[in-house]
């Protein structure tokens, strides 16, 4: 690709499931720039002129943000020939906080993190004054130019993948960074960025994140569990810096910093040494354990009652139906939540029939809300790489995300290596017209391709997409019987 519009195209800066990111050159006042592009394989006609219309809506109202923590929006257009919708902006030239991260070999300095995030919160406040909430703030969207200054980047593009069919995100990856009620589908506000910049201070400062592990145990921790004191994971911290990301961190919105300026404040006590103004909130109520007893409120409703793991359940087992109900709802209906008791302890016959009662109304519920019906899609993969990684998602859904390792090693003799590997698998998924896109990537041979395509599945029956990939000739092919 040589030109974009009146865009001249100098080379790739990157590439994702969204879209590629091109360094570019404006001819008219001969000006570098960055060219986003969106992809937009495997649309119907009318979910494509719906999504034209949602890009531009999104990208002229991040457009008219202006502050000096903010990649500013130069242009939006669509190519003539090709019809890809791009969106043209200022080009910054240094490293993603993410990069920065990942190379440390130790915490970074209690001052430079907190200068960072003093930075994103200001821009952060901006935006919200102005009514606009970025939804997928993390370290792959904040840059750290030469100067030191922290810029974020993809303003106005959050919000095109949670309603892009084909796409992923870093929910659409993984969920670390999302706040409580993103996991849960709930209305978001400008809370829910502070909160993702609460997780990135945290990560900075003890290079652990406090939400890890498998993706439903990610979502099951945020919606659920507070994580380990930064403190006890970096001794160098004081208490203070507990108290501020304790806040940042609260799973209730309004025990959060309100706005950017709130969290900037405490920031600012941080780095003189202060006390932050705002207390800590209280730690939040865990799930309670197997051993615990659940209290049974005899007059709140029952879409209120909490989650929570029976006598013989785990978290992950609450985990993976948190995440299989929130997957197969597409987050359009909340999680219906469920609850058990301990029945140890329960002495009369009347406590007893109560109880049974009520767990049979709430099967009941769970029953008429779930996600039906459902079908199966087998997933077999042959590639001849050394290592690497395929991800798939259905709709606007991350289902599978493996590791791929070779089974066979051949060696000619001439002395050539060639590796054959397989991969089985199988996800479960809403009947009807799908959406499925696949990305495999591996570093060693270099492959990074996607492909989509679309499919109708029966109810509760099973179809297999076969995947094959071909380092050699750098090829993925997909179909689907």
């Amino acid at each position: 690709m040589s030109q974009l519009g009146r865009y001249e195209i100098l080379d790739e800066l990157g590439s994702g499931s969204m879209g590629t990111v091109f360094r570019g050159r404006d001819p008219v006042i001969d000006r570098e720039v960055a060219v986003k592009t969106i992809r937009m394989q495997g649309f119907s006609p009318g979910e494509t002129a719906g999504f034209r219309e949602r890009f531009f809506r999104e990208a002229q109202a991040a457009g008219k943000l202006s502050h000096p923590g903010i990649v500013t929006i130069h242009d939006v257009g669509e190519d003539e020939s090709t019809r890809t919708p791009y969106i043209v902006m200022e080009f910054i030239a240094g490293q993603t906080l993410d990069a920065l991260i990942r190379e440390a070999s130790a915490p970074l300095p209690a001052e430079k993190a907190l200068g960072i995030i003093k930075q994103v919160a200001e821009a952060l406040d901006y935006a919200h004054a102005e009514g606009i909430v970025h939804r997928d703030i993390k370290p792959a969207n904040i840059i750290l130019t030469p100067a030191g200054r922290a810029i974020i980047m993809d303003f106005g593009v959050a919000r095109l993948r949670k309603s892009q069919v084909t796409v992923q995100g870093e929910m659409i990856g993984t969920p670390a960074f999302m706040s409580p009620e993103q996991v849960q589908g709930e209305r978001v506000d400008g809370r829910a960025d502070l909160f993702s910049l609460g997780v990135i201070l945290y990560y900075m400062l003890t290079l652990e994140r406090p939400f890890s592990g498998e993706l439903a145990d990610i979502m099951f921790k945020i919606v659920y569990r507070d994580p380990a004191l930064p403190s006890s994971l970096n001794p160098a911290l004081r208490p203070d810096f507990d108290s501020v990301i304790a806040r940042a961190l609260a799973k209730p919105r309004d025990a959060r910093y309100q706005s950017g300026k709130e969290f900037v404040a405490d920031l600012d006590c941080l780095l003189s040494g202060q006390s932050p103004r705002a207390p800590a909130p209280a730690p939040t109520a865990t799930v309670p354990t197997a051993e615990q007893t659940v209290r049974l409120p005899s007059a709140e409703p029952l879409a209120t009652l909490p989650l929570a793991p029976g006598p013989r359940e785990r978290a992950s087992d609450v985990a993976s139906k948190l995440f299989g109900r929130w997957q197969g709802l597409n987050m359009r209906v909340r999680p219906i939540p469920y609850v058990t008791a301990h029945l140890r302890g329960l002495q009369r016959p009347a406590q007893i029939a109560e109880l049974i009662a009520v767990l049979a109304v709430i099967a009941f519920i769970g029953w008429l809300f779930s996600p039906s019906p459902q079908s199966t899609m087998a997933v077999l993969l042959q590639h001849n790489f050394r290592v690497a990684a395929v991800s798939i998602w259905v709709d606007d859904d991350l289902v599978l995300k493996e590791n791929l390792v070779h089974d066979e090693v051949h060696r000619s003799l001439l002395g050539a290596t060639r590796y054959v590997g397989r991969y089985s698998g199988s996800v479960h998924l809403r009947a009807g017209d799908r959406a499925i896109r696949v990305q495999v990537t591996s570093t060693d041979p270099a492959f990074d391709e996607t492909r989509d395509l679309r499919g109708t599945f029966a109810k509760d029956a099973e179809r297999t997409l076969s995947i094959s990939c071909d380092a050699r000739r750098n090829s993925l092919t997909l179909s689907l019987r």
